[in-house]
């Protein structure tokens, strides 16, 4: 979800031209929001055959096409406007893993006031077409996490560029920005996944439920259009958001 922009910096890939260029990360991005979809959209269909041809059928995916070309699009102006990003490209070892932790949290925490800004203030919700997102009678799906209008859809791309741009020391290393998007992009899909005790993939968050509370909730937010805001974490919610506010929107 983020514009590379990589200036070149230390050793690993150093030789490596096809790795430095400007599209690999977008791309990652992109598959990995593909590949995530759906994978959900089978455990949700409970029909591999059938989700699985509706992959290839263009009248099918207009959804993910015209995400994805509104997203590359917005990618390539922002080349043209922002300056590169200096990148860390040493082998990857724990500070690229502190930096994918930081930036994951960075972008939660960043987007949590953004989200909550969007259903505190209707002038802005207006502005960005949050409704769009929050359609109104239908069955929550791993594909609705795309559902949204242009500037809605705009402000998390440039959360996501602006928080990769930095790691916890200087310049965020390539691996944990590649696997930012990677992770970023899941956990936005699982959020939005219509999954039960049948499910034969109960999504990471069933693993770590305490500390992906966003990932857990969020289905209810959409039934309430209420708190919990957060989406990867709940420490937000659960610091600025009374207790029985919470309960009464996410039981």
């Amino acid at each position: 979800m983020n514009a590379s922009f990589a200036a070149a910096s230390t050793e690993c890939v150093a030789g490596d031209a096809l790795l430095r260029s400007w599209w690999v990360e977008p791309l990652v991005a992109t598959m990995s929001f593909a590949i995530a979809i759906n994978g959900f959209r089978m455990l949700e269909a409970k029909d591999t055959r059938t989700v699985a041809s509706d992959i290839f059928d263009l009248r099918r995916s207009t959804r993910l096409l015209k995400a994805g070309t509104g997203y590359w699009l917005g990618i390539w102006l922002l080349r043209h406007v922002l300056p590169r990003a200096t990148i860390d490209w040493s082998c990857p070892g724990a500070g690229a893993a502190m930096d994918l932790v930081f930036g994951v949290l960075a972008y939660d925490f960043a987007f949590y006031w953004l989200h909550r800004a969007m259903h505190s203030f209707p002038k802005f919700n207006a502005l960005a077409s949050h409704s769009t997102h929050h359609a109104p009678a239908r069955k929550l799906r791993a594909h609705h996490v795309l559902e949204h209008s242009l500037v809605d859809g705009s402000l998390q791309v440039l959360t996501n560029v602006f928080v990769q741009r930095w790691g916890v020391f200087g310049p965020k290393n390539f691996a944990a920005r590649i696997l930012h998007n990677v992770l970023v992009t899941y956990l936005l899909t699982e959020s939005h996944a219509d999954l039960d005790e049948h499910s034969r993939w109960q999504g990471v968050a069933s693993w770590f439920p305490r500390i992906f509370k966003g990932v857990v909730r969020h289905r209810a937010h959409h039934e309430h259009a209420g708190p919990p805001y957060q989406q990867f974490f709940g420490y937000l919610d659960d610091i600025f958001t009374p207790p029985r506010r919470i309960s009464k929107h996410a039981s």
